[in-house]
């Protein structure tokens, strides 16, 4: 009985066609049994409100991502449904395509032959396999709070089999973390040892950046 120009903007309809038309029509077949699903859900309620997310198709046959929000209010014989819908399709985009670059970078990381983590606020947040490999432990393990002082720290010159790298060389990984900022390069490339979960002392070279974002700083 009533529509607004947004909607006919939105599905490409005029408003006599929008009218004359099953709304249901013009959902999109993957998302039909979800629609029609949820929508018997909030008209069970007889009243009260509920939300949908659905592909829709235009008059032209473009497909657009929709956020639907159904108010049911009844009142004497007759029951109203008040439906605001809202193109979200551009968000739907950015998100897929966020999931692909996240896909792309879990697949890089896990077929590098380096270890790889990324720390925020002094906690890991991510490590590959071969972390795993080098350090002993799980990344379970390694993703619990405090890890990080369980294996860091500084041991003399002359220390493990082979000679140890010269004094200046070692670093404490502690340091090493507070010292890296955004934009600098410095600390950059360092020789550190840690203790593996058996005990045994591994001499590594680490490469250090950091980025920041939203006031959060990975590293």
């Amino acid at each position: 009985v009533y529509v607004k120009k947004r909607l006919a903007s939105i599905s490409g309809f005029s408003f006599e066609e929008l009218w004359k038309m099953d709304p249901l029509s013009r959902i999109a077949p993957e998302s039909r049994d979800e629609f029609l699903k949820k929508k018997a859900e909030i008209e069970n309620l007889r009243s009260g409100a509920g939300d949908i997310r659905a592909w829709i198709l235009r008059k032209d046959g473009e497909r657009r991502f929709v956020y639907i929000r159904i108010t049911i209010l009844p009142h004497d014989d007759r029951s109203y449904s008040f439906i605001i819908v809202t193109d979200i399709t551009d968000l739907k985009e950015k998100e897929a395509a966020l999931q692909e670059s996240e896909q792309r970078f879990r697949m890089m990381a896990e077929n590098i032959r380096d270890g790889l983590v990324i720390i925020e606020n002094k906690k890991i947040v991510f490590s590959n396999r071969r972390m795993a490999e080098i350090t002993g432990y799980s990344r379970e393990e390694m993703g619990q709070p405090g890890f990080l002082d369980t294996f860091a720290g500084r041991v003399p010159a002359g220390h493990g089999t082979g000679g140890a790298p010269p004094a200046d060389a070692v670093a404490d990984l502690r340091t090493i973390l507070e010292n890296t900022r955004p934009g600098e390069e410095i600390p950059g490339d360092v020789t550190f040892w840690i203790t593996r979960k058996d005990g045994t002392r591994r001499c590594i070279q680490g490469s250090f950046s950091a980025a920041g974002n939203g006031g959060i700083v990975s590293i």
